[in-house]
């Protein structure tokens, strides 16, 4: 097994001022960011399953801490950058939950989280093996490529 000694912080121990009680959809809308809305949900789904494979305990099936990672963005986002699709991108890139990584123990291949969800990964590789990474598996620049590509457009 792949792992790190301890797992980067979770957004639940940390204390951020602002964060506490936001609403995703509501700040999402409030910046800018309300076409991003199914594309979150599609991400933050990919991860689905992969924290409680992990810590082998289905007390973290309901995992919120993507969706803190990606409020915590929002917080901190200049508001000068609202709006700004780019920028937005860019900044969720350094979100923690995406050095969630897994591979498989057998054949040594990667998980990709842009292409395929934890639980699809899972049933297509019988020794998926989930780790925390130090970094992402893409550059910043690579993943708001992909998540503009994904964007629905604005009306």
């Amino acid at each position: 097994m792949l792992s790190l000694p301890n797992p980067p912080p979770s957004p639940a121990g940390e204390h951020d001022a602002g964060t506490d009680g936001q609403d995703l959809e509501e700040l999402l809308q409030d910046r800018g960011f309300g076409h991003w809305r199914s594309l979150l949900e599609s991400l933050m789904a990919r991860y689905s399953g992969w924290l409680t494979h992990y810590w082998v305990d289905d007390r973290f099936n309901l995992d919120v801490w993507p969706q803190a990672d990606v409020i915590r963005v929002l917080v901190r986002l200049p508001e000068a950058c609202a709006g700004d699709d780019l920028a937005f991108a860019l900044a969720l890139s350094q979100c923690d939950f995406l050095v969630r990584l897994a591979r498989d123990e057998a054949t040594g291949q990667p998980w990709d989280a842009l292409s395929q969800s934890y639980a699809e990964f899972q049933r297509e590789h019988q020794q998926a093996e989930p780790y925390w990474g130090l970094q992402a598996p893409w550059s910043p620049e690579v993943f708001a490529n992909w998540a503009l590509a994904h964007l629905p457009q604005r009306h």
